[in-house]
């Protein structure tokens, strides 16, 4: 049903075409087509063209399908209406627009009978289209109709049925209109649009056609192409411009263009005239029945019907490139601005595969690019920016087939862009141009690829990378030719990272596959390169001097040793880089003939004249001026082209010396006709006569002889390169045509998979230009717009760099921007800084884009981090520091402190009143800040809190471990200390670089192990040079300590850095004086945090050691090691080795004990040191005591004791008080002697408090670790508590009994004894108490016998007896267990060598009252528990009873016979020692060894060494005396310095 209407459609159509067109002829014209009252049939009407109509509307009549209906006849009355000349215009216009129709409406259809022919004569006929001219306007509207139907007809689906002959007729058709200059503007521009719509729709079925199958007809159009390219004709000056482009060889053209009075000028295409013309309907049935197909054809035959095809597509390419000829004179500037149009139409329309065109291939090749490049010399704009546009799409699009032509092109835009005297405005386009070239996807690739990875090919990519970078920067400010060089190098940096950053690129697809194309890898492009790099260098050294450039190529394996005369000849032949001069000079050597010979030989001379071949000859070596030389090697050369033509061109001469005469007749008529010198150049004439009978004693073809005479005096003979301009130019086109099959020629692609590698070389080569340009843009930008796209580079460089991992190219980059922000200038005066900073777009803008490249890339920063980090330290310096950041650990205070810079002012105090009022009064009033300082303050400041300074200290936990160390390392070298004073400036430096390397360590404490060394090595090396800065040591001892206690949730690296804590053992103690008290305040910090994590009691034992020499001045002996230190150079490295390798292994051993530094008796540490000390061991007593463990509690507990002795031997109540000091010490008043009584009898109460805390930490301990029982502890555990708690705090007792302060030794005697019945110590194991006798009241009595002048006499009695008295109720309470100790005899014996003592002192009222009393006590204990009467508990063979009898003797001879009466028998005599002597010092008699207790690492025992106190009494030795020897090498851990090793038991 829908067909059946269309067709009914399509009649209707038809029917009213007819009737219009009737009605408008019979209205044009009365008299011709006028109506008639008779009734006239079709035979009758007069008009042959009324007559087709109206026969042709009375046959569809009849019709139902128009298809039935032969195309040719339905065409036929409107075919024969617009080739008649007599007919209007109007009317031909109609018959025109029904013919629009007919295809619009596809009236005439594929489907239609005879379609192919009618389609042929249709397009014939409207391409010569007659009628008569009547007004211009009018006759103009015809003309755009036919081009309105050339157009439809063309891109309908009737246009595959056109042959290539019609296709050329259509186009010559709009030719015709476009380039006929009295039509007005508007027709030319429509014909000039349609020549573009038919250009494009042909060129887009070109992708369907192939080479092979229009070769014939190719041939065929080509000829008839070449017919009528002759038959062009200009008008003078004029821009018309008529060539017939379609018409077939059976007509002859004779179009002329004359002015015509009656048509006001207009050109009318009736106007040409045919020999043959459609036939004439005078019958209408003959246009019914007989018309025919050949008969609406013309009558000379025509070429068989076939479609259009290449033919047609090469002659229109070849038509438009014709255009653009800059060397034809005939193509005026309005035709070449048509052409370049045109050819833009046909560039954007051309088949991707156009290598399956190989002759559309070498058209554009030696036509359409040569043309390009020398309309480069165009002066018109227009035309210029046309040329640069077809130019950008031909070698972006088909740059795989034009490379050499684009080597070219390119060269000549960058010289362009060089020459100074060129106007700007072209230097701009260039520009422009090369910004779009640069951008089109994997050109930049393609070109780097092509030509910088090709021997012989210039160093593109490289080359245009400098260009970009050497502009001319001689004019003020910045140039549209920075900012498009800034844009081109940015754009390949933004290529780049695109195609790494977007998964699954499709940049590939746009490169143009050329099937004749190879792949190059990128192992192979470095490979060439670096070959190419060599032979650069060689060619330089040859150009220099030929032999040596020679031996250069020999050493580097670009020649053979020694070079084969063909391969020296292959690379002077081929080597562009060469001087033709230097290879003339080279070859010339009699002793290199062969080689010369071999390069003569790679010339291809066969078929070419000897003119010619002389010419290229003359272009590869420049001969010497001397004869000789020159005739040698024309004779090669002439031997040679004879051989390569003889038997073609070669036949004219009789024999090779005819070549080699001609030839050197060739070469001085050269010179004759262009040398400046010769005033008067021979004829052709004199040149003819000199060469008669020089052919064999033939004359030479005078029109040869001609031809070469004409040829060289308008052409010399030049070296192109010497020569340049054109002559280069030609040179050039000349020879990429003739190597357009070469392996020059040759064009690479690139394998995708390995794109990476490729832009990584790339990246090699742009990234310094891209530096050097974008830096010039933004010190010389005005606008922020550029300064922000400037720095949008750099940010694109950095994202490539991090890319391929390229730290040098981001340091550079980052030292590049960073420079423009001011922060790495010396700056004299800060607040003008802040000014100037504030102030500058610059200044913000680029510290700005410094701190996102680090936070975005600081993986692969290196130096750059000494970049960033000197410009965070001018921020801090100009107080823009954000200041949540510069908040610091004070371990003295409750709260951070807030660090901040100050400039030193000087020491204030030294001005006097006197210049503080002249200075007041010559100074002005404070200045107040203005509003602009204000604002650009205020500016400042919100540009440092978006630069995210915070969020870059942060981010450094995510940098790589390289990036890492090499910021710790620029920190270490920022905040070194390596001189005797520091200035100020310098320590504000320091301190700020320091507390920064404490931020990033803490933060990257999980990695701290790969840069803890050099950490730990600089933090000594600051902390033992301390006295430089005091302030600065301090917070570097803060530091260590912080980053201490960063690392112990960090497995071993917490052991590790405990090891750090050794260091503060070798301070010198007037250093640690100074920064005892901010040390104690962190260790204690540490120990209240991690005590959980720090398991070993080596670790303990140096931190209890550090508080002890913090706190009171009491330190292991460092004299050798310290004096060693001293010797050690200053490499940092061998101090931290040497500290960490002092070996603090401290056992129960009593030789490893602490003195009293440096004097006995006497406090050395600050106060603030003190009370830390205090406060951190108070602290560990609360809380049922978390902190203390089995490996700590021996060296907290030693601590105690330690603080407890050091203050009980202060000076007593009555000592003075230094008046001086008073004035001199701020804290003389917190020293006086009331203050340190509450401090010795603080430190008491510790020892109290410890020893009542021992047996709930025990308990603790062995809950821990499994060691209870339902009994309570084990006995292990109790010998445990006994060494490590008890026994130490006992021994603190008892050493305060000694103190100078009576009230303290009352009350530490009161503690003592009170301790000693403690029911914590009832179930103690009797060795125990043994070891409690030996080490806790032996020494004490021992130290008693002394005289302390320091303590009255009568206190001293009063202490002998309290002691006494305590050692026998000891003695007694655990009497019943010591008995069955086997060492109870000796016990026995010394307890009655110490009362025998004690007995024999002088003035002693006390002791001679309470040692007896305490003798009888103990005595009748013993007697009741028949101790005595044991025969087994014997000395030296004789019984217990008889030795006390004997002993007592001495001292007290009644005493027994008193309390005994009648049981003393004898007393037995021995050797006594002398009754000078003291009690001997004897080793325990019970020694705990470390297996009895627990197996732990390192146990301290703290003894303390109390000072020797000589005697005064004497005592004389007795005949009858018996003598204990005690050992040597073991002395009573209680041991004083300087006692003896023995004593002698004196008898009375």
């Amino acid at each position: 049903m829908d067909d059946k209407n269309t067709q009914h459609r399509s009649i209707q159509i038809v029917q009213n075409e007819i009737t219009t067109l009737i009605t408008s002829m019979r209205k044009v014209s009365t008299s011709r087509w006028g109506t008639t009252s008779t009734f006239r049939s079709i035979d009758e009407e007069p008009d042959e063209f009324l007559k087709s109509l109206y026969f042709l509307r009375s046959t569809l009549i009849s019709l139902s399908d128009l298809f039935e209906l032969d195309c040719s006849m339905l065409l036929a009355p409107f075919i024969g209406i617009i080739r008649d000349e007599s007919i209007s215009g109007y009317i031909t216009g109609l018959a025109l627009l029904s013919l629009n129709k007919f295809i619009i409406y596809e009236v005439i259809s594929a489907n239609s009978k005879g379609i192919m022919e009618s389609i042929d004569t249709l397009a014939h006929v409207i391409t010569h289209t007659r009628f008569q001219g009547n007004e211009q306007a009018k006759d103009e509207v015809v003309l755009i109709w036919i081009l309105t139907v050339l157009r439809n007809m063309i891109t309908s689906p009737l246009g595959v049925f056109l042959s290539n002959e019609n296709i050329c007729e259509c186009l010559q058709s709009c030719f015709r209109i476009c380039f006929e200059v009295r039509l007005s503007e508007l027709l030319r521009k429509d014909s000039e649009e349609t020549l573009n719509d038919l250009l494009r729709h042909i060129l887009r079925r070109a992708r369907d056609f192939t080479e092979e199958n229009h070769s014939e007809s190719e041939q065929e159009v080509t000829l008839q192409r070449e017919n009528l390219s002759d038959s062009t004709s200009y008008t003078g000056d004029s821009e018309s411009y008529t060539e017939d482009m379609g018409r077939g060889t059976e007509e002859v053209v004779t179009d002329k263009i004359e002015d015509n009075p009656s048509t006001n000028g207009l050109l009318d295409i009736e106007d040409t005239e045919i020999t043959t013309d459609i036939p004439v309907l005078t019958d209408a049935y003959q246009l019914s029945n007989n018309i025919t197909n050949s008969e609406l054809n013309h009558t000379k035959e025509r070429p068989p019907y076939q479609p259009y095809g290449l033919p047609c597509i090469k002659e229109s390419i070849r038509f438009v490139a014709s255009l653009i000829n800059p060397f034809d004179k005939r193509n005026s500037t309005q035709m070449l601005k048509i052409g370049l149009n045109l050819l833009k139409t046909v560039l954007e329309n051309l088949p991707a595969n156009l290598d399956c065109f190989p002759t559309l291939v070498k058209l554009i090749q030696d036509n359409v690019c040569k043309y390009l490049v020398f309309l480069l010399r165009h002066d018109s704009l227009q035309i210029f920016a046309s040329v640069l546009q077809n130019a950008y799409i031909l070698f972006v699009t088909f740059r795989s087939f034009l490379k050499l032509q684009l080597e070219i092109f390119y060269n000549k835009l960058m010289e362009m862009v060089s020459n100074e005297k060129l106007f700007f405005a072209k230097k701009e386009i260039i520009m422009e141009n090369l910004v779009q070239i640069l951008n089109a996807p994997n050109f930049a690739r393609d070109i780097y690829i092509n030509y910088d990875c090709c021997l012989y090919q210039r160093n593109l990519f490289e080359d245009t990378c400098i260009f970009l970078s050497n502009l001319d920067n001689s004019q003020n400010g910045l140039s549209t030719l920075h900012m498009l060089a800034c844009e081109a190098v940015v754009n390949i940096s933004r290529n780049i990272a695109r195609h790494h950053t977007v998964a699954n690129s499709d940049d590939s697809t746009a490169q143009v596959d050329s099937a004749k194309s190879r792949k190059l890898t990128p192992e192979d492009a470095v490979n060439i390169r670096s070959i190419k790099k060599e032979l650069l260098a060689g060619s330089l050294a040859f150009t220099q001097k030929p032999s040596e450039g020679i031996e250069y190529f020999i050493s580097h394996k670009l020649l053979k040793n020694p070079p084969e005369p063909m391969e020296v000849a292959v690379l002077l032949k081929r080597n562009p880089w060469l001087s033709k001069k230097s290879i003339g000079e080279y070859l010339c050597n009699k002793k290199l003939e062969t080689t010369l010979t071999e390069f003569i030989k790679q010339s291809d001379f066969n078929g070419l004249p000897l003119l010619s071949a002389v010419r290229e000859f003359n272009q590869s070596i420049r001969l010497s001026g001397e004869a000789p030389v020159i005739q040698r090697v024309m004779e090669i050369f002439s031997d040679y082209w004879l051989e390569e033509n003889e038997n073609g061109i070669g036949n004219v001469f009789a024999n090779v010396d005819a070549v080699f005469v001609l030839t050197y007749a060739i070469l001085m008529l050269n010179t004759d006709q262009h040398n400046p010198e010769v005033k008067d150049p021979m004829s052709f004439e004199a040149f003819n006569r000199i060469q008669r009978e020089m052919n064999g004693g033939k004359n030479f073809p005078v029109e040869m002889l001609r031809g070469i005479y004409t040829d060289i005096k308008e052409n010399e003979i030049v070296i192109p390169e010497e020569k340049g301009g054109i002559v280069l130019d030609e040179h050039l086109w000349k020879m990429a045509s003739k190597l357009s099959t070469s392996p020059e020629a040759q064009f690479y692609d690139f394998f995708p998979a390995l794109i990476p590698e490729y832009d990584k070389d790339i990246f090699g080569l742009i990234w310094r230009p891209t530096i050097s340009v974008l830096s010039f843009v933004f010190e010389n930008a005005t606008c922020e717009a550029i300064i922000l796209k400037a720095i949008e580079g750099f940010k694109q460089l950095s994202l490539v760099s991090s890319h391929f991992n390229q730290p040098f190219i981001l340091d550079k980059v980052i030292h590049t921007v960073s420079n423009f922000s001011y922060l790495l200038s010396p700056v004299e005066n800060l607040e003008d800084f802040v000014l100037l900073f504030g102030s500058s777009s610059h200044a913000k803008l680029s510290i700005s884009a410094v701190f996102d490249i680090c936070i975005a890339h600081g993986n692969i920063m290196r130096d750059s981090w000494k970049d960033i980090l000197l410009s965070l330290f001018r921020i801090y310096q100009a107080q823009l520091f954000p200041i949540e950041l510069l908040s610091v650990e004070n371990y003295l205070t409750e709260f951070e402190e807030i660090i901040s810079y100050t400039e030193n002012a000087g020491n204030k105090q030294d001005a006097s009143i006197i210049s503080s009022i002249l200075s007041y009064m010559t100074s002005d009033s404070q200045r107040v800040p203005n509003a602009n300082e204000v604002k650009a303050k205020e500016s400042a400041l919100e540009c440092i809190r978006n630069c995210n300074i915070d969020k870059l200290l942060q981010d450094t936990k995510y940098l790589c471990l390289a990036s890492l160390q090499e910021l710790i390392r620029s920190l270490i070298t920022f905040s070194q200390n390596n001189q005797e004073t520091m200035s100020h400036a310098e320590e504000e430096k320091s301190i700020f670089f320091l507390e920064l390397l404490v931020k990033i360590t803490t933060t990257n404490r999980d990695r701290a192990a790969s840069f803890w060394q050099e950490l730990e090595t600089h933090l000594f090396s600051l902390i033992l040079n301390g006295m430089s800065s005091l302030r600065f040591c301090e917070r570097a001892v803060v530091s260590l300590l912080q980053a201490i206690n960063s690392l112990f949730s960090m497995g071993s690296m917490s052991e590790r850095a405990l090891q750090s804590l050794k260091i503060f053992l070798c301070i010198p103690q007037t250093l640690l004086t100074e920064i005892g008290a901010q040390l104690l305040a962190g260790i204690r910090k540490i120990i209240s945090t991690r005590h959980l994590l720090i398991r070993r009691v080596h670790d303990w034992s140096v931190i209890f050691a550090i508080v002890e020499l913090t706190g009171s001045g009491c330190c292991p002996d460092l004299v050798s090691f310290r004096n060693e230190l001293a010797r050690t150079t200053s490499d940092n490295s061998r101090i931290s080795q040497k500290i960490l390798q002092v070996p603090w292994e401290f056992s129960l051993d009593p030789k490893d004990r602490l003195t009293l530094c440096p004097v006995p008796y006497r406090f050395t540490s600050c106060l603030d040191s003190y009370q830390q000390a205090l406060t951190l061991i108070s602290s560990l007593l609360l809380d049922h005591c978390p902190s203390l463990s089995a490996t700590n509690i021996l060296a907290f507990t030693h601590a105690v004791r330690t603080f407890a002795e050091v203050t009980s031997h202060l000076p007593p109540s009555s000592d003075p008080i230094n008046p001086r000091t008073a004035e001199t010490n701020p804290n003389s008043n917190l020293l006086s002697v009331p203050f340190w009584e509450k401090e010795q009898q603080k430190c008491l109460n510790l020892l109290v408090v410890t020893f009542n805390h021992v047996h709930e930490i025990c308990t603790q301990i062995a809950l821990d670790e499994l060691h209870f029982t339902a009994e309570g502890m084990n006995s292990d555990l109790k010998r445990v508590a006994w060494v490590k708690g008890y026994c130490p705090l006992l021994q603190g007792m008892a050493n305060l009994a000694t103190s100078r302060n009576r009230s303290l030794r009352q009350s530490a005697f009161t503690v003592l004894q009170k301790s000693l019945l403690s029911p914590h110590l009832a179930d103690m194991h009797v060795r125990n108490w043994l070891n409690c006798l030996e080490r806790i009241f032996f020494p004490l009595l021992d130290y008693l016998l002394k005289k302390d002048k320091s303590i009255t006499s009568s206190s001293l009695e009063e202490t002998r007896t309290r002691s006494i008295t305590i050692l026998c109720k000891v003695f007694l309470q655990h009497l019943t267990n010591l008995q069955a100790l086997p060492e109870f005899v000796d016990l026995w014996i010394q307890i009655l060598d110490y009362m025998k003592h004690y007995m024999l002192l002088e003035n002693s009222d006390l002791l001679c009252e309470a040692i007896p009393e305490c003798l009888k006590n103990m005595l009748l204990v013993m007697k009741t528990a028949d101790i005595f009467e044991n025969s087994k508990i014997q000395f030296n063979n004789a019984s217990l009873w008889d030795t006390t009898c004997h002993i007592i003797h001495e001292f007290l001879p009644n005493l027994m016979h008193e309390l005994f009466p009648g049981q003393v028998t004898t007393v037995l005599t021995v050797t006594s020692p002398p009754t000078d002597s003291k009690p001997s010092t004897r080793s325990p008699l019970v020694e705990i060894s470390h297996t009895d207790i627990l197996d732990i690492d390192q146990v301290i025992i703290i003894q303390p060494p109390l000072p020797p106190v000589q005697s005064t009494e004497t005592n004389t030795p007795t005949h009858n005396q018996i003598e204990i020897t005690i050992p040597e090498n073991d002395p009573p851990p209680f041991e004083l310095e300087g006692s003896k090793k023995s004593d002698v038991i004196h008898d009375s």
